[in-house]
């Protein structure tokens, strides 16, 4: 863009009276400036807009170049930070994916060591057969109840839930 834009610049201050041949000089009078000006007009150094109107007065095609190369610029740039905040984006949700499923499991496995407990404590003469007698009697004490409020299970609900497991109905 900058060597298309010089040259063009160039030619046309050369052959022409009717140029702002300062303002063509000053922003695009050999390759450097001109790569100057281009990197101004996409980093916000100098409006793009003070760039384009001298090449206005070139009665070419320069304006359209150089507003096709700013306007690829920032797209382009813009595509590149939307890529990177989309993939931190994707990362970070497969994190929290991941958190989320070992916290689940952690948690399971906390339920199932608290269960556990539970039906050792229940489990007086520790044969590893629970009775109804020995839920009643461990529900009846303090511990019972406060255990199973810790469950967030209420009385009727762990009765109901003895009746389920005694799926033989021999009240073990």
């Amino acid at each position: 863009f900058a060597v298309l834009i010089t040259q063009d610049v160039t030619l046309t201050m050369g052959s022409s009276a009717a140029v702002d041949r300062e303002r063509l000089r000053d922003n695009f009078g050999n390759l450097g400036v001109t790569s100057y000006s281009l990197y101004k007009a996409i980093l916000g150094g100098q409006s793009w807009g003070e760039l384009v109107d001298p090449l206005t007065t070139t009665g070419s095609f320069l304006p359209a170049v150089f507003l096709a190369y700013v306007t690829l610029a920032v797209i382009g740039v813009l595509n590149v930070v939307n890529s990177i905040f989309i993939e931190s984006a994707m990362k970070t949700a497969d994190k929290f994916r991941e958190l989320a499923v070992m916290e689940t499991k952690i948690s399971r496995e906390s339920n199932t060591r608290r269960i556990q407990q539970f039906f050792r404590e229940i489990d007086v003469d520790g044969n590893g057969t629970l009775t109804v007698e020995e839920l009643e009697t461990f529900l009846q004490q303090d511990v019972g109840s406060l255990w199973m409020e810790s469950l967030g299970v209420t009385e009727s609900e762990a009765k109901t839930l003895w009746k389920v497991m005694d799926s033989d109905g021999s009240g073990e």
